[in-house]
């Protein structure tokens, strides 16, 4: 997480274009054929969350992404 020494959370506009970076092609595709996870995720941070992403958010969003591109039941 792009953290500055001291700073606990990243402001949304730029969790949310680290997300996109990160969880799209070509790096991590975070998409199965069944659930567009990262168009879900986006749209749930800039709908209903509109607050900073903590390191806890960020670190356990990474732990998600893992387990739903592991297991397709998930969607």
């Amino acid at each position: 997480m792009a953290l500055s020494p001291g700073q606990r959370s990243l402001p949304l506009e730029t969790a949310t274009e680290y997300f996109r970076l990160l969880l799209s092609p070509p790096s991590v595709k975070w998409s199965t054929p069944s659930t567009p996870w990262l168009d879900l995720w986006l749209e749930y941070l800039t709908t209903k969350w509109k607050k900073a992403i903590s390191k806890d958010v960020w670190e356990q969003t990474g732990v998600f992404v893992q387990k739903s591109l592991e297991d397709e039941s998930m969607g």
